[in-house]
C-alpha cells in the first residue's frame, strides 16, 4: 500500500464534530487548488482515462474542475476554500482571459464550466476561454452531430461526456445568448436518454455505440449513474424555469432518482456496480446531491433515507488528513473498474459537493438521530 493510500484511510471517522470534520476536507481542497502539496498528498495522476477521451493532464483538469466546482458553494461557508478557488481561477487564465492551456477534448469542458459558473466571475473577462471551449465542442459535433469523448473513436458516447459538456453548453448558450450550443446541449442530452438506457431497468451503461446502437461497458456502473445524474441536475439549473426542455429534464430526473433510490445500499453508499458489494463514495455523494435536488423539487420522502445515510458514510470515510476513501480510480478502458478502494481528488470534491447541498438534510438527520439516541 502506498503513502497515499494508506494516510487516505487511516484514522477515519475519528471527529468530535461536524465542524472538525468539514474543516479537515476543506483544508485538504484548499491546498490543491492553492498548489501547495501536503504530506500524503499524491500526484494528480498520472492515468490513461480512455473512457474520458484524454489522457492524464486531461484527467487531472476534470479532477480540478470538481474541487472548482465544490469550492463555489463555500463563499459563505468557507471564504478561505472560496478564495483558494478564485486563486486557481486566475492560474488558469492569461491577461486578455483565454486559458493558458488550450482545450483539447469533450472533458475540459467541465473546467470551463467551473469557471463559467463560479460565482463572482466576470462573463465579459473569461468569454474568449470560453469560446475556445464551446468552438471546440462545435467543431467536434458539427453543425447537426454530437459530441464523441474521444475523437479516435467518432461513434462512441459516454455518460461522461453529457456531465462534462452539457452544464457548460447551456450555461455558455445563457451566458453570451447563443442559441445554438443550448441545442447542442439538447441533443447531445436527448441522444443518451434516448440511447444510452437499459430498455427495462432505465439505468445508464458507461456508453453506446451510435452507429449500430450497442451499449458499452455496464448498465448501471456507479460513475455512469453519477455523470448523467449530474449531467442532468446541472443542466437543469442553467435552463430557464419555463423552457419546455427544463420541464422534459425534469421529468427524466425523477424517473432515474427512483431508480437509484432502489439499488442503495444499507451502509449509505451507491454500488460500483449493482451486483457487487463494492462501494463508490465519490459517486454516492453526487447521486446523494441529486437525489436532495429531487426531493426539492417533490418533496418525496423516498429520497431522504439514501440521502441521510450517505452524509454519515461520508464522515465515517474520511481521513484526519482530509482524504475520503473509497473511490472508484479512472479506468484504463471502457468496461474495467477497479476492485481496490483508494482516495482520489474526485472524491475529496464530490464529498465537499454533497455536504455544501446537503447541509440542511444533515442537520435533520442529527436532529432525528438525537430523538432517537443515536450518535
Amino acid at each position: 500500500m502506498d503513502l497515499h493510500r494508506r494516510s487516505a484511510c487511516s484514522n477515519t471517522g475519528k471527529f468530535s464534530t461536524k465542524e472538525e470534520w468539514r474543516a479537515a476536507m476543506e483544508k485538504r481542497a484548499a491546498a490543491l487548488l492553492d498548489g501547495r502539496r501536503l504530506l500524503g498528498t499524491r500526484r494528480i495522476g498520472p492515468w490513461h482515462a480512455r473512457r474520458g477521451g484524454g489522457d492524464s493532464l486531461v484527467q487531472g483538469r476534470r479532477e480540478m474542475a470538481k474541487l472548482l466546482l465544490a469550492a463555489g458553494l463555500y463563499e459563505r461557508l468557507t471564504p478561505a476554500l472560496f478564495q483558494a478557488g478564485q486563486t486557481h481561477i486566475a492560474s488558469l487564465l492569461t491577461q486578455e482571459g483565454a486559458w493558458r492551456s488550450q482545450p483539447v477534448c469533450a472533458g475540459d469542458a467541465l473546467l470551463a464550466y467551473a469557471v463559467l459558473s463560479y460565482p463572482g466571475t466576470d462573463l465579459a473577462f473569461v468569454r474568449p476561454a470560453m469560446e475556445q471551449t464551446a468552438l471546440l465542442l462545435q467543431g467536434l459535433a458539427g453543425e447537426t452531430g454530437t459530441v464523441p469523448a474521444d475523437t479516435t473513436r467518432p461513434s462512441i458516447r459516454l455518460a461522461q461526456t453529457v456531465a462534462d459538456i452539457c452544464p457548460f453548453l447551456t450555461a455558455y448558450a445563457a451566458a453570451y445568448g447563443e442559441p445554438f450550443y443550448r441545442n447542442l446541449a439538447m441533443r447531445q442530452m436527448d441522444e443518451y436518454l434516448r440511447m444510452g438506457l437499459h430498455p427495462s431497468a432505465g439505468l445508464p451503461a458507461e456508453g453506446f455505440d451510435s452507429s449500430s446502437g450497442l451499449p458499452v461497458g455496464a448498465f448501471g456502473w456507479s460513475g455512469a449513474c453519477e455523470a448523467l445524474a449530474f449531467g442532468l441536475m446541472e443542466t437543469i439549473r442553467q435552463l430557464p424555469v419555463e423552457d419546455a426542455c427544463s420541464v422534459s429534464l425534469a421529468v427524466h430526473s425523477r424517473l432515474l432518482a427512483g431508480r437509484l433510490c432502489a439499488l442503495w445500499e444499507g451502509n449509505g453508499c451507491f454500488p460500483r456496480l449493482p451486483a457487487s458489494s463494492l462501494t463508490d463514495i465519490e459517486a454516492s455523494s453526487i447521486i446523494a446531491a441529486f437525489l436532495q435536488d429531487a426531493y426539492q423539487r417533490t418533496k418525496d420522502r423516498q429520497y431522504l433515507a439514501p440521502i441521510f445515510c450517505t452524509q454519515k458514510e461520508l464522515r465515517r470515510r474520511t481521513g484526519q488528513n482530509g482524504w475520503v476513501g473509497a473511490a472508484q480510480p479512472p479506468n484504463e478502458a471502457i468496461g474495467f473498474y477497479s476492485t481496490e478502494e483508494t482516495a482520489t481528488v474526485g472524491a475529496l470534491a464530490a464529498a465537499l459537493y454533497a455536504v455544501a447541498k446537503l447541509e440542511c438534510p444533515y442537520e435533520m438527520a442529527d436532529d432525528e438521530n438525537s430523538q432517537e439516541g443515536g450518535a
